[in-house]
């Protein structure tokens, strides 16, 4: 049994390779961290496509884009991310600006 809070950073846009990497390291690893560029490549299909590895998922958007994109996100975090995730971080942080 592992004893590990360690999260695998999955910043990838290769799928096959991200899938080689988690097999390899699967053993040793508690959970697995989806970043905006794996996201932004298979949405929310890569996310259900990581869970057959049995591993918690934690989604981490740094979102720093046009505002307007900013609240379209917003708008439906609530009803996706509790779908595929336990842990989730989205920074909608963009210079002096804020979305709130």
């Amino acid at each position: 049994m592992k004893n590990t809070q360690i999260f695998l950073a999955v910043d990838s846009s290769n799928y096959k390779e991200a899938q080689l990497i988690i097999k390899e390291t699967k053993n040793f690893i508690h959970g697995l961290k989806l970043g905006l560029e794996f996201f932004t490549q298979f949405g929310p299909y890569g996310i259900k496509k990581m869970q057959e590895f049995s591993l918690p998922i934690f989604l981490d958007l740094k979102i720093k884009d046009i505002l307007t994109h900013q609240a379209g996100l917003a708008s439906w975090i609530p009803f996706f991310l509790p779908l595929f995730c336990k842990i989730s971080s989205v920074c909608l942080i963009r210079g002096d600006e804020r979305f709130i």
